[in-house]
């Protein structure tokens, strides 16, 4: 599977493909190669709230909470304009609140 996403994406990059991509990758604990995935699926559908908040999930995996902070932000303040998510804004808002509150 993840050879024909590679092959999709080099015909034809979209940002679902890198999506699926990246939720393969992540499946597989490849957290670095999943990064670029979603970072990839934000960039090219910057209004997706799922893209932005696997984002930062994956920058957290990699020990970035620092990174992931703003992507969390991201996805909750395009979740706020109505955009559709499959995530819990309130687990995101109690996550971004420890980040907040963590020491640097």
């Amino acid at each position: 599977l993840e050879s024909r996403l590679r092959q999709l994406l080099a015909e034809r990059p979209s940002a679902p493909l890198h999506f699926a991509l990246g939720n393969l990758l992540a499946r597989q604990q490849r957290w670095a190669d999943a990064q670029a995935e979603y970072f990839a699926a934000a960039t090219l559908a910057p209004q997706a709230t799922d893209y932005a908040f696997n984002v930062a999930v994956a920058l957290e995996r990699l020990g970035k909470a620092g990174a992931a902070l703003p992507w969390y932000e991201r996805a909750l303040a395009l979740a706020g304009r109505g955009r559709a998510a499959r995530f819990d804004p309130e687990a995101v808002r109690a996550r971004v609140a420890q980040l907040r509150s963590a020491p640097p």
